[in-house]
């Protein structure tokens, strides 16, 4: 951002300083998901191939050969220590500490599994739900009811096809 005062008028005009960075530029990627500035300054980028990190001048790059857990970067967050958090296509969550690097979360396995039985739950509570509406007499009723209408109306590809439809 620049600031100026224009020499008819006491105000200060604030323009603004847009640059659009590229591969050209350093960016592992021109597919980007999330934007982020830390606590430091420093501007975090994550892509489909990776993340890089900005500091004004210059793009430092990380992918999984640096211990990102997978290369499509979704989320990044910065944490009360000062660790940057990211979030991958795969559910893994990673994190950059200065001075170390890229981790992969000790605990990934604990959210996979949560995520496994909740999944799970959901798919047989749906099961269920189907189950029971398929035993609903009000359901049977009307289904035979629809297939004894398309026999007598001399639809009988209707029927079949309003059977198979229920299945």
């Amino acid at each position: 951002m620049v600031g100026q005062i224009h020499p008819n008028s006491n105000r200060l005009q604030l323009d603004y300083v847009h640059t659009n960075f590229t591969t050209k530029d350093g960016l592992l990627s021109n597919e980007v998901y999330c934007v982020f500035q830390d606590s430091k300054g420093y501007i975090w980028i994550s892509t489909d191939k990776g993340v890089a990190k900005y500091d004004g001048y210059f793009f430092e790059t990380f992918t999984t050969q640096d211990g990102l857990t997978d290369n499509v970067v979704l989320g990044i967050a910065e944490d009360s220590e000062g660790k940057i958090w990211f979030t991958t296509i795969n559910k893994k969550l990673c994190y950059y500490k200065p001075n170390v690097g890229i981790k992969p979360y000790a605990y990934n396995y604990k959210i996979l599994l949560e995520r496994k039985q909740l999944l799970f739950e959901e798919l047989n509570e749906s099961r269920q739900m189907a189950l029971s509406s398929q035993l609903n007499p009000h359901f049977v009723c009307n289904s035979l009811n629809s297939i004894q209408n398309f026999i007598l109306t001399k639809r009988r590809e209707l029927s079949s096809d309003y059977v198979m439809s229920i299945e």
